[in-house]
């Protein structure tokens, strides 16, 4: 009977074609699962996480993550911090050590006819921080051009998509030409407008430096670039509580950094829980399957053991966890969702635990490797 049922298997796999590498694009730079915690501070959200940072399955030193969120207006700074000064003078070079942002919403009226005419041109906007007790200011210059039509199509095939984005620039699909840029008096959106950084790094650090110092508040100022006056104009300004700000990113800090310490062992990638297999924790409650049933129990056996130990298993590991929570809350906004997070159940779950109980663990791995092909090019808002 094993054997049978080694026969169908082999069989049923080969009828779907995954007799062929079903393996993805991988990074050689990625982040292992880590440490995490959030807290509030007045109209702020902070949260921290610490990272392992692999390259070609060499790890190479811890990094810390934190991203700050003022929940009135919309703005999020990051800081990312490496405990080797190598990796972090790359983090800085490559414009990822920190910095502000604010969300489009707030520069919308200006991609309207009315600043812009009728033809679509470039837009420059900045946003300026000031701490109006010591009077320093920084600021950030965004430039936003109109995307044009991609060369080619690649609509059916995610991974080729996702590269044709890196080697192209910013494009819009033959197929989708309704996302090219659009100019409308009362609905105005940034669609089809590539947003690109003119202010040079420093700068950056430096506006990210006046938010966390001031110690009472800060006056955010932003606008644009009138072309045809040739001048800069204000919108609008805004004034920020930031009364111990800095305080709350280093309890957040400490928080993840206690969390490391009663791990035992100072590993952050201790942290992660065995629950989180996110996709097959999902097909399986909606089974009615408990959280110890013998897919999840085998596959996270599989995940921690035969994949793992793959030259690229920390990598392939790191991928799914990066993107499977997307591709869950994708699911659960899917009228269809529920429907298809039973079918996966029957034609990927059990197959996998059924190939794994075989001993056919690369069958296994190629298999939900196309259920994630399919999740990615069916959500592929949830891989961006």
């Amino acid at each position: 009977m094993p054997h049978l049922t080694r026969r169908r298997l082999l069989g049923t796999l080969s009828a779907t074609s995954l007799t062929t590498p079903a393996l993805p694009l991988f990074a050689q730079s990625y982040d292992a699962p880590s440490c995490k915690a959030q807290l509030s501070h007045g109209d702020w959200v902070i949260k921290t996480q610490f990272v392992a940072r692999y390259t070609n399955d060499s790890f190479i030193g811890y990094e810390s993550q934190t991203t700050g969120e003022h929940r009135p207006t919309g703005l999020r700074f990051g800081l990312h911090q490496h405990d080797d000064d190598a990796e972090m003078k790359k983090l800085r070079d490559a414009g990822k050590s920190g910095g502000l942002h604010l969300p489009d919403h707030h520069y919308l009226e200006l991609f309207t006819p009315d600043h812009q005419g009728d033809t679509p041109r470039r837009v420059r906007t900045y946003m300026t921080i000031v701490d109006p007790d010591s009077d320093q200011s920084a600021s950030i210059v965004m430039r936003f051009t109109p995307m044009a039509l991609c060369k080619n199509d690649y609509q059916d095939d995610a991974y080729a998509w996702q590269l044709a984005r890196l080697t192209e620039g910013a494009c819009v699909l033959k197929t989708h030409p309704e996302r090219l840029p659009r100019l409308h008096p009362t609905n105005p959106s940034t669609q089809g407008w590539h947003p690109e950084r003119e202010t040079e790094m420093p700068d950056v650090l430096r506006t990210q430096h006046i938010l966390m110092s001031a110690e009472n508040r800060v006056q955010l100022r932003f606008g644009y670039r009138d072309e045809a006056a040739g001048k800069w104009t204000r919108l609008r300004e805004i004034e920020i509580d930031t009364n111990d700000l800095y305080g709350a990113v280093n309890r957040a800090y400490d928080m993840v950094y206690d969390q490391i310490e009663a791990s035992g062992n100072g590993d952050p990638a201790t942290c992660r829980k065995d629950s989180d297999c996110f996709l097959t924790t999902a097909c399986c409650a909606e089974m009615g399957r408990p959280d110890d049933c013998t897919e999840l129990t085998t596959l996270r056996r599989f995940r921690d053991g035969w994949l793992r130990a793959q030259p690229q298993g920390a990598a392939l590991i790191a991928q799914y966890y990066d993107a499977a929570p997307a591709i869950c809350a994708a699911l659960a906004r899917d009228p269809r969702g529920a429907m298809r997070l039973r079918a996966l159940y029957w034609t990927t779950i059990l197959p996998c635990v059924a190939a794994i109980r075989l001993g056919a663990n690369r069958l296994a791995f190629r298999l939900y490797c196309r259920m994630m092909r399919r999740l990615m090019r069916a959500y592929p808002e949830a891989t961006t």
